[in-house]
């Protein structure tokens, strides 16, 4: 028997991967009533944990709720920033997970460095880091990332790399985005310590632009295949829809 805040964790995490989420579908995923998606999309919102729209949810920031602990971007941002020391400058790749990241970096004075600063945009004041900077460079127009040629003069160099990668494979990290690739591989040619943020989904994965890379540690959901099982890890729980379907009873 499944509690319906597993459900709704689950919700969260997809989101937190996609950006949105479509009503019909997450009743075929999880096997359940419309009437049950319609409740759990509207508890959430209330929660200001995501945002209503018509056929579905979109994601929204943090927004320094007391429900957000039950947000696995939230849950995987909190320990990749134990990992970080206090007040240090911080290059992050700009995904959905970088709003949960900077909120929790917040909290430890810490300096963010990213490509364009979009995601962070969308977070209040009392949330945002006191230092944001942006490499700028040249636009790469398919992506909308600012990418330089070499790390710009007059932004702090990173003490530590967060990358959030569409694949990760043994000494490789790879991205469906070539300029994304290139940003990636610049910060951790500049920072001592590399992180990986990502959901277990991109374990064992190869997407199409691959960058070389070592993680200090692993900052995933507890499935990670054996291939990657000697890299240093912390870990969340990771349900999927799959694994609630298949429980014999339902609390909805």
């Amino acid at each position: 028997m499944y509690m319906a805040d597993e459900r709704r964790a689950c919700i969260l995490r997809m989101l937190a991967e996609e950006g949105k989420v479509r009503s019909r579908l997450l009743v075929k995923e999880f096997g359940v009533t419309d009437e049950t998606i319609r409740t759990d999309l509207e508890q959430l919102g209330q929660a200001g944990l995501l945002r209503r729209v018509r056929g579905g949810a979109v994601y929204l920031p943090p927004g320094g709720h007391e429900a957000d602990a039950a947000r696995p971007d939230c849950q995987l941002a909190a320990l990749a920033a134990s990992h970080i020391p206090h007040g240090a400058v911080v290059y992050a790749d700009d995904s959905l997970y970088l709003p949960a990241l900077a909120t929790a970096l917040a909290q430890r004075e810490c300096c963010v460095v990213t490509s364009l600063p979009g995601h962070l945009a969308q977070l209040g004041s009392a949330t945002l880091p006191e230092r944001v900077y942006c490499l700028g460079g040249r636009l790469d127009a398919a992506s909308g990332l600012a990418v330089p040629e070499t790390w710009p003069a007059g932004v702090p160099q990173p003490q530590v790399a967060v990358l959030t990668p569409q694949g990760v494979t043994a000494g490789t990290v790879s991205y469906n985005c070539e300029a994304a690739a290139r940003l990636a591989g610049l910060a951790t040619g500049e920072a001592p310590t590399v992180l990986l943020l990502v959901p277990s989904a991109v374990l064992g994965v190869k997407a199409e632009h691959a960058v070389p890379c070592t993680p200090a540690c692993l900052i995933t959901e507890d499935a990670v295949p054996p291939e990657l099982a000697h890299l240093p890890t912390d870990l969340i729980p990771r349900l999927t829809p799959e694994q609630l379907r298949a429980e014999s009873e339902f609390d909805y």
